[in-house]
């Protein structure tokens, strides 16, 4: 195992495009594993054509100002990897063009992870994000204890999360986490196709467009549920085809929109 970390007394600036790879790990050699360290006020700039992989055992971690930014044309895949996002890192999605752009995050394997621990995650305006379907099975997204404003959306930005299936683990929200957008009202949250474990007053809090379609909202009710939910106000709501367990679905002032849904257990 490789330790990597930037200096403390000066800032790191890592460029990496023009069909250029960083890798960490080795997928061919499982004891080949390195966890790199980007510390305050460094940046890694993923540019056009470049690509950065994470590998199974190994992670990359933000640090407080670290910002990790991928952009038009620049890839993030990982395989069986984490990356963690602590409190005052930034992962960004750029765009760069006036056209809309689709940023494709490949989770590869049901251990790729990508944890905000604290951080955010940003999107720029006219800039999608959602999960490549390259991988039979895909990891997820996790916002841990204590993370409230993961999300910062601009103008026609959609975080468009999906799964494989309605069993499929694609967000995990638990401990009195929260997915929460950080600008008013702006961009769509998209949900399809998956779970989402709200355990133990896990919730999503948005003001942003809301749609979810083929998607399980689930709180084990071997915890205390009640806290664990679904809140939207001031937008649009739209849910088809979901099953919320043990979660409540709230829409305050929106125009909501609810078919062939089904709720279970007392705090649905």
């Amino acid at each position: 195992n490789f330790e990597v970390n930037t200096l403390e007394c000066a800032a790191a600036d890592v460029r990496v495009d023009h069909d250029a790879l960083m890798q960490l790990g080795d997928p061919s050699m499982e004891y080949r594993t390195a966890q790199v360290t980007v510390g305050r006020d460094s940046r890694v700039e993923i540019g056009a054509g470049g690509t950065l992989r994470i590998c199974e055992g190994s992670m990359l971690i933000l640090e407080e100002g670290a910002i990790l930014e991928i952009q038009r044309g620049g890839k993030l895949e990982l395989l069986n990897g984490y990356l963690v996002v602590r409190s005052g890192a930034e992962v960004r999605f750029s765009n760069g063009a006036g056209s809309q752009y689709v940023h494709e995050v490949l989770l590869a394997g049901t251990d790729a992870r990508l944890v905000f621990d604290g951080g955010m995650l940003k999107l720029d305006e006219r800039t999608t994000l959602t999960v490549s379907e390259d991988s039979e099975f895909a990891g997820y997204l996790e916002v841990l204890q204590g993370t409230e404003s993961v999300l910062h959306m601009d103008t026609l930005s959609v975080f468009n999360w999906r799964g494989r299936g309605p069993d499929d683990l694609m967000l995990r929200i638990v401990n009195g986490a929260r997915l929460q957008n950080a600008n008013w009202a702006l961009g769509a949250i998209a949900l399809e196709n998956g779970l989402v474990d709200l355990t133990y007053h896990g919730a999503i809090y948005t003001d942003a467009q809301f749609s979810a379609n083929g998607v399980t909202f689930f709180a084990s009710d071997l915890w205390e549920a009640e806290g664990s939910e679904v809140w939207v106000w001031t937008n649009q709501c739209t849910v088809d085809s979901c099953f919320f367990e043990h979660v409540d679905l709230r829409t305050v002032n929106t125009k909501s929109r609810v078919n062939t849904t089904d709720f279970t257990g007392p705090n649905a």
